[in-house]
């Protein structure tokens, strides 16, 4: 919650605790979204048919779906976190965007060394999918970071 305050997200904690785990309020949008440490798993169907069935009148087809997968195991030895088919047949269509607790680690920790990221917050907030390319053109979390690291060593050299 206080990382993606960090980076200009205006979130908070659901009124009903029985319902989504935060928030976003942006722009007249409401997003909610779920946040879930899965042991020895990824994200499964069931995980993001939560998120689905959270949306309403008030947040159309969004939604956000926050992954800390094979919380036990190091981070550079995790599978990956969100199945093709996961993301292909329901994230993409639902226009929920995917995003691991290790990319907003990565982002808060490039933000608190005072890297720039005034345009993050519409990039992050406009993407539906965030977890793998499935075609050209789709915007990813994990490329927005890339981007914003590039930008910052071009900006450092």
């Amino acid at each position: 919650e206080e990382s993606l305050r960090l980076l200009g997200i205006n979130v908070k904690r659901a009124a009903v605790s029985n319902k989504e785990d935060l928030i976003i309020e942006e722009a007249g949008q409401i997003i909610p979204v779920e946040i879930r440490g899965k042991d020895t798993s990824a994200l499964n169907e069931g995980d993001i048919r939560q998120v689905i069935s959270r949306q309403n009148d008030q947040t159309g087809k969004r939604g956000m779906f926050i992954l800390n997968h094979f919380r036990l195991t190091k981070p550079e030895d995790r599978e990956k976190p969100f199945e093709a088919n996961i993301v292909k047949d329901l994230a993409k269509p639902w226009g929920i965007c995917l995003v691991t607790t290790e990319t907003i680690f990565k982002l808060a920790n490039a933000k608190l060394s005072g890297m720039d990221l005034s345009d993050f917050k519409e990039k992050f907030l406009n993407t539906s999918v965030g977890a793998h390319q499935l075609q050209k053109g789709l915007v990813l979390i994990s490329q927005l970071l890339i981007y914003f690291l590039q930008r910052k060593l071009r900006t450092v050299g």
